[in-house]
């Protein structure tokens, strides 16, 4: 079947930052695992590119990246037997309550054998299988829910399980639906749409302080108390220190005397004069 994807190139190009970043811990060290479970199978079950047998498995977490985790089941004796990519799916959370830990099933699944949807591991981590295209198409057929998908062939990669850990890392996940298209919805049909990561919440980054822990209760417990009003007080002016300078009532004598002196002797000369001028005329 056809399945055509929205924003193929798009979803290419948000890879590329991951190609980036720096190296996995499976790139590192192809023997990390983050957690390992015991796998018990009663009858034949299908996995991500690989159909068990009944008997004892053991499946591990090898990585975890931003969207994905690097899942991989081995058999009794350590042997490698599927490697695959799961995630969390906010959407498989309501199965996940009515389950104990180990494997979840698809409701139905092709050719009457079973095929497991999900597992959940111990500390409470349930991941979601993701499935190559052909095996999420049989399974998006026959279930009423979306099965996460790869299809590596549509990027130009190599199909899986022959992806490279790179590639696994960058592949792009699509959800899988069975759906109906058509003048009358007569017409049975895949819709397919780009799996986008849960955002993960936001964390308080609590700062360290060289305080005691009774000294640090009590600054948070202050800190809580409702503020009292402050009075506000004017702030007098600014008084000068400076003494203010005597102020002058009159101006400074700066002439001399000798002007004075002299107008005086000659209105004494004109009077002598005038006085002998009379005693002459009498």
């Amino acid at each position: 079947m056809k399945i055509f994807y929205p924003s193929v190139l798009a979803a290419c190009l948000l890879a590329v930052p991951a190609l980036c970043s720096a190296p996995s811990a499976l790139a590192q060290n192809p023997d990390y695992v983050l957690v390992s479970a015991p796998l018990h199978l009663d009858a034949k079950t299908t996995i991500p590119g690989h159909v068990l047998g009944a008997g004892t498995y053991s499946i591990r977490i090898l990585d975890h990246l931003k969207d994905r985790y690097i899942l991989r089941v081995d058999d009794g004796a350590g042997r490698a037997l599927a490697t695959f990519i799961g995630l969390h799916n906010p959407d498989f959370d309501p199965f996940v309550a009515v389950h104990h830990q180990g494997p979840i099933l698809w409701t139905y699944a092709p050719k009457g054998s079973a095929a497991i949807r999900g597992f959940s591991f111990p500390g409470g981590n349930t991941l979601e299988f993701v499935y190559p295209k052909d095996q999420a198409v049989a399974l998006a057929k026959l279930n009423t829910y979306s099965v996460p998908a790869i299809d590596p062939e549509s990027e130009g990669r190599k199909p899986d399980p022959k992806l490279t850990p790179e590639d696994r890392e960058v592949v792009t996940l699509w959800m899988l639906e069975a759906t109906r298209v058509g003048p009358k919805n007569e017409t049975p049909a895949i819709a397919a749409k780009r799996f986008v990561a849960p955002a993960e919440p936001a964390t308080t980054t609590q700062v360290a302080r060289n305080e005691p822990p009774e000294e640090l209760a009590q600054v948070r417990s202050a800190s809580q108390r409702p503020t009292p009003p402050v009075a506000v007080v004017p702030t007098p002016a600014r008084v000068s220190k400076v003494k203010p300078r005597p102020v002058a009532t009159s101006l400074p004598q700066t002439a001399s005397d000798l002007p004075l002196l002299a107008a005086l002797s000659f209105g004494m000369l004109v009077t002598a004069g005038s006085l002998r001028l009379a005693r002459g005329k009498a």
